[in-house]
């Protein structure tokens, strides 16, 4: 059944095998059998008959005979729901249990608010290729139903970041504001199952199910997917659940061109089996917090840099729980290769980045997890690794800098299970006069064990005293200590604080 309300109230009555008896004062013959109706009609009534697709209509104040006859759900929403008059202004349905099936895309270009329970299943058939609900119209609502993609899961597909999303296979793509998509299942994922375009803003994607194929999770010849991709402005993506999603992430925040999310957040979720749990690329003002996240084939969260070089952030990844990242259970990735966190790309820039309070562990037998945090690219200013509870991994350290820290904006420290850092030495010091930098990311100390001949001993500018045990001021990244001597060069420890 499906009830559509805005001045106007259509119900329908789901006939199976023989009609349902209505006893309301006409008769109506069916193709099916007969059902009862009342002249003038109380309400608009849509009764289904003759087959598991065939859709029919009745409008208050008729003569009982149908004004509509449609071959498929798609049909009837778009031409004699979203068309109709009384939908102008905006208009809801609700779908009750039962099967749907669409033939052609659904678009949206008015508020609308669609709801049911999960018990009713939109199945969109490999008639079409583009979205099944296109929405260009704001305050869009998906409260409950579930759409099922299974039909169209075997069509070559095109890619699915064109800005027209044709050829995508897209449950649901968004093009207006202040969209909400919650309570609902998108099962059989082949590409995207929510697209929240860069031209979309103020949408929430709250405590939903999106599920990829679990059948085809190894397939290679599958393309790239994303359970949501939240591009746009002022998007929140809190409390759903997303798993199977191959090659792509659970949820990726931006993507492709400059800065196209701004001030956008994944929150909450709980995301397992994905190449990647999240993943965000040329993006303002980010916040991936109190995620859980396991069992991803390659990255728990993995951050990159766009085609263009800008200006990215701030990012805040905060008190997420990640584990057993790595699996490299699809997509030509190899186990053991990749990290809870990694922070890459190849272009400038990401400002203001913080990394604080997350929890990671690889608790398997045979750990798939190469490290806790990997650092493999220059391109981040203000770097603080602050606070996270850096559990077992492959190889150490647990954190890993690929690189060498850009500027002295990087702080890592006060990570249980990594800080500190063992003791270093004794070191000699090289060719006089000889420069020690702290590339390491974290604070360090210097000890003097033997001095030799030094005549100098000068750290972060200042001259220090000469003498045993000496010790200098904390060294922040690319600090440095310059030994100065004659002929007899000295021995010294790193002091990881």
């Amino acid at each position: 059944m499906m009830n559509v309300t805005n001045d106007l109230r259509i119900r329908r009555y789901i006939l199976a095998g023989i009609m349902l008896a209505v006893s309301l004062g006409m008769v109506y013959a069916g193709t099916s059998g007969s059902v009862s109706v009342s002249v003038p009609l109380p309400s608009t009534f849509v009764i289904k008959v003759g087959g598991p697709n065939i859709y029919q209509a009745f409008i208050t104040g008729g003569n009982g005979l149908p004004i509509f006859v449609e071959s498929n759900f798609s049909r009837l929403m778009n031409n004699d729901i979203l068309a109709s008059s009384a939908c102008a202004s905006g208009c809801s349905a609700t779908l009750d249990p039962g099967k749907y099936n669409q033939t052609q895309k659904i678009q949206v270009n008015v508020p609308f608010t669609l709801a049911g329970p999960t018990a009713a299943i939109i199945f969109p058939q490999n008639t079409f290729t583009t979205p099944a609900f296109n929405v260009s119209g704001n305050s869009f609502r998906f409260d409950g139903p579930r759409i099922d993609d299974a039909a169209r899961k075997f069509q070559a597909v095109i890619t699915c970041t064109n800005l027209a999303g044709t050829g995508c296979h897209i449950p649901i793509v968004i093009w207006g504001a202040l969209c909400l998509i919650r309570a609902s299942q998108f099962f059989n994922i082949t590409t995207v199952g929510i697209f929240l375009t860069r031209f979309s803003s103020g949408c929430e994607v709250l405590s939903n199910t999106i599920t990829g194929d679990l059948n085809q999770f190894n397939n290679s010849s599958l393309s790239t997917m994303q359970g949501v991709e939240a591009s746009g402005m002022s998007q929140r993506i809190h409390d759903n659940t997303i798993s199977y999603i191959r090659g792509g992430a659970g949820i990726r925040v931006g993507g492709g061109t400059i800065n196209n999310a701004i001030h956008n957040s994944a929150a909450g979720n709980t995301l397992f089996h994905n190449e990647y749990g999240v993943q965000t690329v040329s993006a303002i003002d980010v916040r991936i917090v109190d995620n859980t996240i396991y069992n991803s084939t390659s990255h728990g969260i993995i951050v990159s840099t766009a085609l263009v070089p800008s200006t990215f952030g701030p990012l805040v990844i905060g008190h997420n729980s990640i584990g057993e990242s790595g699996q490299g259970l699809c997509c030509g990735s190899v186990p053991g290769l990749e990290s809870h966190i990694d922070l890459a790309g190849s272009r400038c820039c990401w400002y203001s980045v913080s990394i604080t309070g997350n929890v990671m562990l690889d608790r398997q037998a045979n750990q798939t997890t190469k490290t806790d945090i990997e650092i493999a690219s220059q391109n981040y200013r203000n770097l603080t690794i602050v606070g996270n509870s850096i559990g077992k991994a492959r190889t150490t350290p647990t954190i890993l800098l690929s690189v060498t820290p850009f500027d002295r904006t990087w702080i890592i420290a006060d990570n249980p299970g990594f800080n500190p850092q063992p003791v270093r030495g004794p070191l000699t010091a090289g060719a006089t006069p000889f420069t020690y930098t702290n590339l390491d990311g974290y604070k360090e100390q210097i000890e003097l064990i033997t001095i030799g001949d030094m005549t100098a001993f000068t750290c972060r500018g200042i001259a220090n005293i000469i003498q045993v045990d000496a010790i200098s001021p904390i060294l922040n990244t690319l600090d440095t200590c310059v030994f100065t001597y004659v002929a007899v060069a000295p021995t010294y420890d790193v002091l990881p604080t």
